[in-house]
């Protein structure tokens, strides 16, 4: 299971699009302290949200070891910043991970 924490319904679109392809499920978050989270093997993180370096923060925090994936505009150079200090494993441009969902989601 994948964790996702996206408010965006655009990019929660897409999300269960590629999802229903690659057969990979998606559940959607709000809590990082929710105990399902312990069955994701990866979090995928919108940056752009507001408390997105928290969320990474207290996934870190409460999910060690979980592989963490942020996606953030480009031109927001002090969220990717605060981001990779919260513990993010990757984090990558809005239009990168859009190219990579498929196989991020495979």
């Amino acid at each position: 299971m994948i964790a996702a924490f996206v408010n965006d319904l655009l990019f929660q679109s897409k999300l269960r699009a590629v999802s229903a392809h690659t057969g990979a499920v998606v559940t959607f978050f709000r809590d990082a302290g929710d105990p399902a989270i312990g069955e994701a093997t990866m979090a995928i993180v919108d940056l752009d949200a507001p408390g997105g370096a928290k969320a990474v923060a207290d996934l870190v925090a409460g999910w060690p070891g979980l592989r963490i994936v942020g996606f953030v505009s480009h031109v927001h150079a002090e969220r990717i910043k605060e981001a990779r200090a919260a513990g993010a494993t990757e984090i990558m441009a809005r239009s990168a991970f859009v190219t990579a969902l498929p196989a991020l989601l495979a």
